[in-house]
């Protein structure tokens, strides 16, 4: 392993108490829900949902800054700028900061930093993180690229994927093709590669899967083999985002006549609110590649296990800008749905015998932002400008 985890036996500080704002990912590990909320700048953490409880939820890392002595001299710092992407490797979770250019490692027994991975020279502005094997992968946003980083071994990045570099029009107030800046000459150039956002690692086969909210697509990757599988799973659903790969011998759970053979994919629209199911395999040339709603939005909801009761049948309210998923590996029937607009992370349980009849566990609500991913980049961009501009 490339860094051993030490001082472990050194107590942290109790976690803060924390309420969820605008989270941007959401990850389940071991009995225990991540989010990163972007502006807030920290990660907070709770325990999954059950019918019993509702979620407490606290702060596992804030901005910081964190540091760490290294063994040869001298201390490792970093800051939590705009967290966005949740990865866990071992005893380890990685954090992706979008404005500092960086991966913060931290212990998710202690919460302590432990390292960061990459700066401006590597990244340019990461947001989702996915691991296969011993490699973790960034999606370097503004430079359209997929950067790898061994996590066996001190190794440099590598680029695996690269695309057209894309900027910000601030007068006009939308994503710009990058002309004035030169384009990297990288191996794997993916003219469909602009502005990676979510990634999604599937385990067997070792695929990728990249979504863009900005370039309104979805692609299938094999990061070892550097090729585009296909590039069409964004075409049936309109702004594509958050996404949960759901494995063939679990696609029963789902009671959806779509495949019983293939995997499936979750995929959250993040325009018009909503999660579709689709077959990830289905040939492109047949019928079959069609996404179908969840029903989210027809969910009978349990007001006696909602953290905000008043919301029960304000579903529409709440299901607003979804922007993550993640299925609990425990219970894969288990959904929790990250909703950036409305601050809310919201739990189905997508095993009912109804598929339209689906149970809303706990809802975590904000005082209500109305804050779009749009607002989200152009802020943390022209903050991150400021700062260039004091340091020259």
């Amino acid at each position: 392993m490339m860094r051993v985890l030490q001082h472990e036996q050194i107590k942290q500080p109790p976690a803060a108490s924390a309420r969820l704002s605008n989270p941007t990912e959401v990850l389940v590990s071991s009995g225990k829900i991540y989010a990163s909320e972007f502006r807030q700048n920290r990660v907070v953490f709770a325990k999954t949902a059950t019918r019993e409880g509702r979620h407490e939820w606290r702060v596992f890392a804030d901005r910081g800054p964190h540091c760490r002595r290294q063994k040869q001299g001298g201390v490792d710092c970093a800051i939590l700028d705009g967290p966005w992407g949740l990865a866990c490797y071992e005893k380890i979770l990685f954090i992706a900061s979008f404005g500092s250019d960086q991966v913060l490692a931290f212990s998710k027994k202690s919460r302590r930093f432990l390292y960061s991975l990459g700066s401006s020279e590597d990244l340019d502005s990461p947001e989702g993180l996915a691991i296969i094997d011993t490699t973790l992968y960034v999606a370097s946003f503004l430079d359209s690229r997929i950067v790898a980083f061994d996590l066996t071994e001190n190794s440099s990045s590598r680029t695996i994927f690269s695309g057209d570099p894309i900027d910000i029009d601030y007068n006009a107030g939308i994503f710009i093709s990058a002309s004035s800046r030169q384009k990297k000459q990288d191996n794997n150039y993916l003219p469909q590669l602009r502005g990676p956002e979510q990634l999604l690692a599937i385990q067997t086969p070792k695929y990728l899967l990249v979504s863009s909210l900005h370039n309104d697509s979805v692609l299938l990757l094999d990061p070892i083999a550097g090729a585009l599988l296909r590039a069409d799973l964004g075409n049936v659903v309109d702004g594509s985002l958050g996404m949960a790969h759901v494995p063939s011998h679990a696609a029963h759970l789902f009671r959806y006549d779509i495949s019983q053979q293939n995997d499936l994919l979750l995929l959250a629209s993040y325009r018009d609110d909503d999660v579709f199911v689709l077959d990830l395999y289905a040939d492109p040339l047949e019928p079959g590649l069609a996404a179908t709603s969840l029903g989210l939005l027809t969910t009978t909801a349990d007001d006696r296990h909602i953290a905000n009761p008043s919301a029960a049948n304000s579903l529409h309210r709440i299901l607003r800008g979804p922007a993550a998923l993640a299925l609990d590996p425990a219970n894969p029937a288990s959904l929790y749905v990250a909703c950036y607009e409305s601050g809310s992370l919201l739990f189905f349980n997508l095993s009912s015998s109804s598929p339209h009849q689906h149970v809303m566990i706990e809802s975590v609500s904000s005082s209500g932002s109305t804050t779009t991913i749009k607002n989200r980049h152009e802020d943390a961009k022209k903050e991150k400008r400021r700062l260039i501009n004091e340091d020259l």
